[in-house]
């Protein structure tokens, strides 16, 4: 009588079990299947966002009167030389010019790498983007020889997003995200102590100056010209130009310029006035970033 009796209760435990385990097994798999699963690509680390916009604006340079020198107005980078430029790079700029582009007009430089001039004597640049007239020319190698034409047309008043790509064999200019032309070229001189520097020899707005740590794809480019790339990966330099000064306002309290990147790149003001509507923080150019 004994064994049935056991064999009974054994048969009533293994029983219970088999419930509870495929009651947790609906439990698991059912919550598995409803669950919202989000991609990894789409997270996102909230440390990197970028800061409310409260005040956008670019800045402005007015004309120097020095055609075919080196600007007297500019923003100079700290802690970026041309020999911390890699091998493949990509350079971006959002520019407006304010002046006439025909015959004598807009002669000045956008962004140069340069070296300090000696006591009396000019400064020197290694790499530059230079636009005479209507046309953007890249001079490169510390030498005026080295020049190649990469854009012509360029009108008054026109909002142009540029963008240079070099992957250590060629140098592509894209405009508002279209292939404007491709260039092989050496670039080899890269002397440490040539700074980097942004200003104009003509009245020119600009914004949202980038540099990368690689050539950036067209589709790259396409896809974050319009729009903040605050804690995106491989910036080595970001200026913005929002949330610093207030456009046309006494801005004279504005020390630098901040490095978005993270890098602290920051940029010193060179001979500008920071107050009115030249030399200073100004309308932005963008809308929303």
């Amino acid at each position: 009588m004994m064994v049935p009796l056991i064999l009974h209760q054994l048969f009533k435990i293994f029983s219970m079990k088999k419930i509870i385990i495929n009651f947790l097994y609906i439990i698991f798999f059912g919550t598995c299947v409803h669950a919202q699963v989000i991609p990894v690509g789409f997270l996102k680390n909230k440390s990197n966002a970028a800061p409310a916009l409260v005040t956008a604006a670019s800045f402005n340079f007015s004309n120097s009167n020095a055609a075919q020198n080196l600007p007297n107005y500019y923003i100079s980078v700290n802690n970026l030389t041309l020999s911390q430029l890699p091998t493949a790079w990509t350079i971006q700029l959002t520019h407006r010019t304010d002046e006439s582009t025909g015959n004598g007009g807009a002669d000045g430089m956008l962004w140069f790498f340069s070296i300090p001039p000696t006591t009396g004597g000019k400064y020197y640049t290694d790499m530059h983007l230079y636009q005479i007239n209507g046309t953007l020319q890249f001079w490169y190698n510390n030498n005026y020889t080295n020049t190649d034409a990469i854009m012509t047309g360029l009108t008054q008043g026109t909002i142009y997003k540029l963008a240079l790509t070099y992957d250590g064999t060629n140098l592509r200019t894209y405009s508002n995200g279209t292939l404007i032309s491709t260039k092989a070229i050496n670039i080899t001189v890269k002397p440490s102590n040539s700074t980097l520097k942004m200003g104009s020899n003509v009245a020119r707005t600009v914004d949202e100056f980038r540099i990368w740590n690689s050539a950036l794809t067209q589709a790259q480019i396409i896809a974050n010209q319009n729009a903040s790339v605050y804690g995106s990966t491989g910036l080595m330099l970001y200026y913005n130009f929002n949330n610093q000064g207030s456009p046309g306002a006494n801005n004279t309290a504005v020390t630098s310029i901040t490095d978005q990147s993270g890098n602290n790149r920051f940029g010193s003001f060179n001979n500008v006035s920071l107050n009115g509507g030249s030399n200073n923080f100004v309308t932005s150019l963008l809308t929303g970033y």
